[in-house]
């Protein structure tokens, strides 16, 4: 089990045992404590509320978790026994745990789900920032989280809530940061080699030294508008680093100067230029302009974050390579104007995997509800003669200008001639025109198709 570290704060409601490590390695001349209670309360609370009995069960008190992560383990919605560890360790794929009123005293039981790749926890409002914390996920198989619109984290820009958080967490591939945080805390993600993503909220007034340091698959990050420091070495390390948006901030050159991003880094200042679409998707050899507001009289450079996936001209017409994802940016030469597009590539469909046969229940003409759940199951058969790996995404995408909104994903290695089921599920918003896109690779690397694009139409009438 990872070592609990929390900078100790206070602690006189506290009961615990603690030995107390000094550390000074960012010149903070602050001490933390490790807990050897593992017991003990949190967030003042005087019980937990999800503990192991002796047989073996898990007890959680909070009914609402407790119904889903049943219906999630196959047990039915009307269950009222008790969950053991080898229940919640069969959940697979993603879940959605939004807006289940957990607490800090609920988020023990995330430890039990081992097969989880991706947990969404949003609208939480009961979680702070004692369970913004690295502790109570098993990191067996790499994780999404998302704690978006979680409003009881509060992480303050001089504040020490946070640090380190979830540090060193290899297997952590994206996460939402909560909305109303004014600070990336220091060394919260320091060396998560496998964050790809991270949605940083508008409310982000400081990114703190070592935030993000050695996260290495890092691509591209946006800044939002409020936020207006950038510390020393928040970005150090990030090799991977391609594009730091910056636009609609007031940020300018000479407060990225000691950041620590790669020199080849791309930032963009200013105002936002408006790329229109956002977002695109083309096959391989296809060609699409994408437009910038960009005023005329400035010069302007347009160029790709990866140009063996995605090019680009001189007037903004975008050509797809080979599958995969990259970004698409146009910036005036005085940082007075950015633009970001993010472009993915797919075959339509050319040289899928043939060994890998797909069937799905869903029947044709099948609609989602504004506001439901959206739930796509679908079996892979393993044709060949060896091990193979398939994975499910179902992404949300908005018609209305084609604008990637968020995704969930499950992934399995599929022995020679055997089969599995992979799930997908996501809350869906209760407004707006959307759709969702199901795309079958064999993993998010390669992003080798298996099957045909799954298109499902979301509306007020649908299932």
């Amino acid at each position: 089990m990872l070592k609990r570290k929390i900078e100790m704060i206070i602690c006189v409601s506290m009961v615990c045992s603690m030995t107390f490590t000094a550390v000074d390695s960012l010149n903070l001349n602050r001490v933390y404590a490790e807990t050897s209670n593992t017991d003990t309360s949190v967030a003042g609370e005087t019980q937990r509320f999800t503990t192991d009995n002796s047989q073996g069960s898990i007890v959680i008190n909070n009914v609402k978790l407790k119904s889903k992560l049943a219906q999630a383990a196959g047990k039915g919605s009307d269950y009222t026994g008790d969950l053991t560890s080898a229940d919640l360790a069969s959940i697979k794929g993603s879940i959605d745990l939004s807006n289940l009123d957990i607490k800090d005293s609920d988020m023990d039981v995330m430890k039990y789900l081992t097969g989880v790749s991706s947990i969404n926890l949003s609208n939480n409002t009961a979680i702070t920032y004692n369970g913004f914390n690295k502790k109570y996920f098993d990191w067996t198989t790499p994780k999404n989280l998302n704690f978006s619109g979680c409003t009881g984290i509060k992480l303050f820009t001089m504040a020490s809530y946070g640090m380190f958080a979830f540090s060193d967490c290899k297997n952590l591939t994206s996460i939402d940061l909560p909305e109303r945080i004014q600070a990336i805390p220091i060394g919260c993600f320091t060396g998560c080699t496998g964050l790809t993503s991270v949605k940083i909220p508008a409310s982000v007034l400081s990114i703190r030294k070592t935030a993000f340091q050695n996260c290495t698959s890092l691509k591209c990050v946006k800044v939002q508008g409020s936020t207006n420091t950038l510390e020393d070495d928040c970005f150090s390390g990030c090799t991977g680093l391609s594009i730091l948006d910056m636009t609609g901030t007031k940020l300018i050159s000479k407060d990225t100067t000691s950041i620590g991003c790669p020199s080849t880094t791309v930032l963009l200042y200013g105002q936002d230029g408006k790329l229109s679409p956002g977002e695109v998707s083309i096959g391989v050899g296809e060609t699409k302009a994408v437009t910038s507001e960009i005023p005329s009289d400035k010069t302007i450079t347009w160029g790709s974050s990866d140009t063996s996936v995605v090019t680009v001209s001189d007037k903004g017409e975008v050509t797809g390579v080979k599958p995969g994802t990259a970004y698409v940016y146009a910036k005036a030469s005085d940082d007075t104007y950015g633009g970001l597009c993010s472009v993915t590539v797919t075959d339509n469909g050319k040289d899928k995997d043939k060994s890998m046969q797909i069937t799905t229940d869903l029947a044709k003409g099948t609609t989602f509800k504004l506001g439901n759940d959206a739930k796509i199951s679908i079996n892979v058969k393993n044709n060949s003669t060896e091990t193979q790996e398939a994975s499910l995404i179902l992404s949300l995408f908005n018609k209305d200008n084609n604008k990637f909104i968020s995704s969930v994903s499950a992934h399995k290695n599929i022995a020679a001639g055997d089969s599995a089921d992979l799930t997908g599920s996501m809350k869906l918003p209760t407004q707006g025109n959307y759709e969702i896109r199901a795309f079958v690779w064999n993993n998010l690397d390669d992003m080798r198709p298996i099957s045909d694009v799954i298109t499902i139409p979301i509306n007020d009438t649908g299932k």
